[in-house]
């Protein structure tokens, strides 16, 4: 996720710089980074949940699998 965000920075940053147009365009590129972030974050969101809830002792391993495949259904959905 590091890596990601910190790419995601310096592109964002080189394209403020001007870039191959020499235009502005600076308020383009922090929305773009801001939406990067943002996808970086909700993508890692369903991970972290996926990897509690294997961790969880004592539920049902078929309880588990329709429940995971419900929630990437919806992120699916979602984006």
């Amino acid at each position: 996720l590091a890596a990601l965000l910190g790419g995601s920075v310096l592109v964002q940053l080189a394209e403020m710089g001007g870039g191959l147009t020499g235009g502005g365009g600076g308020s383009e590129a922090l929305l773009g980074g801001g939406f990067a972030v943002l996808g970086a974050l909700l993508s890692a969101v369903p991970n972290v949940w996926y990897e509690k809830l294997l961790k969880t002792p004592g539920e049902d391993e078929w309880a588990r699998n329709i429940q995971v495949t419900v929630w990437i259904f919806s992120w699916i959905a979602a984006s």
